[in-house]
């Protein structure tokens, strides 16, 4: 029983390690990607109407 237990949780430390070292790697890539503009799909400056909003 102790020996299952002791099994038990050196699976959980090593599954943990692993999802570590994943983690950092794909953190590594996330941070060395190019910067990129943020793009917002708000209107800038006053409101444009379109045909449809002109018919109204």
């Amino acid at each position: 029983m102790v020996r299952d237990t002791i099994f038990v949780v050196r699976l959980a430390v090593a599954g943990v390690a692993s999802a570590g070292t994943y983690g950092i790697q794909v953190w590594s890539a996330f941070k060395a990607r190019p910067v990129t503009p943020v793009v917002h799909n708000f209107f800038h400056g006053s409101f444009q109407p379109q045909k449809k909003e002109e018919r109204i």
